[in-house]
């Protein structure tokens, strides 16, 4: 039983890491193109 604990927090450990990395990445992104719109926009 301890083995199958460890494989099942493993898992989960590594199943969240990329999804928070894809979020953070997602909210990094979302944060700078309507930055870059507006300093498009502000040239015209």
């Amino acid at each position: 039983m301890e083995l199958d604990n460890f494989i099942q927090t493993a898992m989960r450990r590594v199943l969240k890491n990329p999804i928070l990395t894809v979020l953070k990445d997602i909210n990094f992104s979302s944060i700078t193109t309507p930055n870059k719109y507006i300093n498009k926009l502000s040239l015209f």
